[in-house]
């Protein structure tokens, strides 16, 4: 056999993917050699700053049984699920990829590959940083609060404002939210040839968030520079609808991810400049037992947290912190898991 004709399994993978697209090819480029592993995929680079630890969790460090493959966005995370399931070549049909993608204002129930992918169950990841839960871990972890502590009720004293904070901000970022799932509502029904970009609102001259109060300072249709017109009134209704009877726990989890994070990352910066002043509003407690005679007196150590106003990707800082919901974890359980090892033993 002549050197030409030495074609390594690679080079002919390469060959037979020529119509396949980029995101294939670099599927192919990692399958070669790896094929006893999980391939995961996700919709952006950012998403492994949260999905690793669930990863980790279930099946050890990164490329020990696992790999990544990032598809830069949802729609052709499932298009590379479509592809690989139909794939002609049969390695990659029964190889162990699955897919990781947000809901979006799309619904967990219109999911076409429930064996192969999973949905998040509130708007996106971001969401995971919104909660009580989340928030009650970086009280005690980065601020150094007890939960009933008979001493000290600082803990209470952020976490009942940080509930306020964010019941103002969600009843102000509502009605953005509500006609943006109302455009995207026009654009399934064919109403409208093409969606709103929510990446071009200029969040942080629209809204002012501090420890007193959260403002609103441009309404909805000023940040989306449209008129009420615009929207199709039928597909108004049925967008409010989704809001209905929802409290504020289930509106954080629904309304698009990156409002919330955005709320959250301006609060937590509000909360640690109040912690390192030298008479905090909040961390008043702290403060005073920290002026205590001794042996009464008890250190007031100041949160260590790097998060600036301005610094808004902080999800690989805080995702030790985030949610992981009990669907993930079954997921990962009960669809990712079995299938390798039922595999792997036949």
């Amino acid at each position: 056999m002549n050197n030409n004709a030495k074609l390594n399994r690679v080079d002919m993978l390469e060959n037979m993917a020529t119509d396949e697209s980029v995101i294939f090819r670099e599927f192919i480029r990692k399958f070669n050699g790896n094929e006893d592993k999980y391939f995961f995929l996700l919709e952006g680079d950012d998403d492994i700053n949260y999905y690793n630890r669930p990863f980790e969790n279930h099946f050890g460090p990164h490329k020990s049984s696992w790999m990544i493959l990032i598809c830069h966005g949802r729609s052709n995370v499932l298009e590379m699920i479509k592809n690989l399931k139909e794939h002609s070549e049969e390695s990659y049909r029964k190889s162990f990829f699955f897919g990781f993608i947000d809901k979006d204002y799309n619904e967990v129930t219109d999911n076409l590959h429930k064996d192969k992918v999973y949905i998040t169950p509130g708007y996106s990841i971001e969401n995971f940083y919104a909660s009580s839960d989340f928030i009650e871990k970086i009280l005690e972890r980065k601020f150094f609060v007890c939960k009933n502590d008979d001493s000290n009720g600082d803990f209470e004293k952020c976490y009942d404002n940080f509930l306020e904070r964010r019941s103002e901000f969600i009843k102000l970022i509502l009605e953005l939210d509500m006609y943006l799932r109302c455009n995207r509502i026009m654009f399934e029904e064919q109403k409208i040839d093409a969606k709103l970009n929510a990446k071009d609102i200029g969040f942080s001259s629209s809204f002012s968030v501090d420890l007193k109060e959260v403002r609103l300072n441009k309404n909805s249709l000023e940040m989306l520079q449209k008129e009420i017109g615009y929207f199709d009134e039928n597909s108004l209704v049925k967008a409010k609808s989704y809001y209905e009877d929802k409290d504020d726990t289930e509106l954080a989890s629904l309304i698009r991810g990156k409002f919330m994070f955005f709320f959250i990352h301006q609060y937590l910066f509000r909360l640690k400049e109040d912690n390192l002043k030298a008479k905090p509003s909040l961390f008043i407690d702290s403060y005073r037992l920290s002026k205590l005679p001794k042996p009464n007196k008890k250190s007031f150590k100041k949160t260590s947290l790097t998060l600036t106003k301005e610094k808004h990707d902080i999800l690989s800082d805080l995702c030790s912190y985030s949610d992981i919901p009990s669907c993930l974890n079954d997921f990962l359980r009960f669809n990712v898991a079995p299938l390798r090892n039922e595999l792997m033993a036949s």
